[in-house]
């Protein structure tokens, strides 16, 4: 599975370098690299996200929910 994810996340990365302004994708490719625990990655995603997109909560909140992960690992991982 961690193999499928990885391959998941190179074409994802590789799809938003051609067409960075497509949200879903971006979306997706965040979600991928909260479940690799790549959250410095996802949040900098989750960042543009929101920034183009700054209409749909939805993107906002997925900054805030990565950040308190990432904080949250750091304090259990110091």
């Amino acid at each position: 599975l961690s193999g499928d994810l990885t391959l998941a996340a190179e074409h994802l990365g590789e799809a938003v370098k051609l067409r960075p302004s497509e949200a879903r994708t971006r979306y997706l490719l965040v979600q991928i690299l909260i479940e690799q625990g790549r959250y410095d990655q996802a949040l900098s995603h989750a960042r543009r996200l929101a920034w183009a997109n700054e209409n749909n909560p939805q993107y906002a909140s997925l900054v805030d929910k990565i950040r308190k992960a990432r904080s949250a690992i750091r304090l259990l991982n110091p």
